[in-house]
């Protein structure tokens, strides 16, 4: 998923808010981070992943005001952050660890793992994207 980023750079922005209409930023770089949380007495796990998305806008009817631009940083990172869910929902729902779930708990939590099946424990764990996107220029300022 990540991955994307470093092959499709322009993302079509969908919304329906009032007075703002759709965009389309184009990703200049990129920094994610991902945690990994086990209580093991509960049986529970939370795996999150930020992602920290640096984007100029590169179409936009219209002009845009500073004040603008942080609504559209907001309505990209709800946007991106929405797709995300979607996906990881279908992932889990496939079995497919694309993410590396499994290497992570089983070197950081062995005893978690043990004497369970893979299945089983990665039902229990939650997936949490968190997209954040920061636009740093548009051609549409006024």
């Amino acid at each position: 998923m990540l991955g994307l980023f470093n092959k499709e750079k322009s993302i079509n922005i969908e919304h329906d808010i009032e007075g703002m209409k759709p965009f389309t930023i184009v990703i200049e770089s990129t920094k994610n981070k991902a945690n990994l949380k086990i209580d093991e007495g509960e049986h529970n796990g939370e795996f999150e992943i930020n992602v920290k998305m640096f984007a100029e806008i590169s179409h936009y009817e219209g002009s845009l005001s500073n004040k603008d631009l942080k609504k559209l940083n907001k309505i990209a990172s709800d946007y991106l952050t929405k797709k995300a869910k979607e996906v990881t929902q279908i992932l889990k729902e496939a079995d497919s660890d694309v993410l590396g779930i499994q290497k992570k708990v089983t070197s950081h939590y062995p005893d978690y793992t043990k004497n369970k099946a893979w299945k089983e424990t990665y039902d229990k764990i939650q997936i949490k994207p968190n997209f954040s996107v920061e636009i740093m220029t548009s051609p549409n300022i006024k």
